[in-house]
């Protein structure tokens, strides 16, 4: 693979819509921020997002300012929408 393939896939990535599983990063009103990873995404107006936190916290969130994906780190791994630890890199 070349580099710029590589570089295309991850531009790729990045684009696709955020899907159940995802590590997200929600910025609120007054600069309160929530990360976790997405368990539930909005099916009509009125719906939340679910979010739960790593230390096992759900947060149902309406409106927001931001939401962006954001890579795994320390080792988290996504299966199903839960955070699972894990060795394997």
């Amino acid at each position: 693979m070349t580099h710029a393939e590589a570089i295309d896939i991850t531009i790729t990535q990045q684009r696709r819509p955020i899907a159940v599983g995802d590590l997200v990063q929600v910025t609120l009103g007054r600069g309160s921020i929530v990360r976790g990873t997405v368990l539930g995404i909005p099916a009509a107006t009125g719906d939340c997002w679910k979010i739960q936190e790593q230390d096992g916290t759900l947060i149902y969130i309406q409106q927001f300012r931001t939401l962006a994906r954001i890579p795994d780190e320390n080792g988290m791994k996504r299966v199903d929408g839960w955070q699972i630890k894990s060795d394997i890199k």
